[in-house]
């Protein structure tokens, strides 16, 4: 079985970062589902911030 890391940099404060977060989930997502292999998504650096909003109840 083949692996990937995404490796989230961006804070996802601004609607730019927001969509590299997104891109990182779905492209996980497809790599998945359409590959079989295995994802694992990494928050490095101003990255930590979006994992903390992402987590969050209230969070559209």
């Amino acid at each position: 079985m083949s692996k990937a890391a995404f490796i989230i940099l961006a804070a996802g404060d601004t609607h730019e970062s927001l969509g590299r977060v997104v891109n990182a989930f779905m492209g996980a997502l497809e790599y998945t589902k359409e590959g079989g292999g295995e994802a694992r998504i990494i928050f490095d650096g101003a990255g930590t911030q979006a994992a903390v909003e992402f987590s969050k109840k209230d969070h559209k």
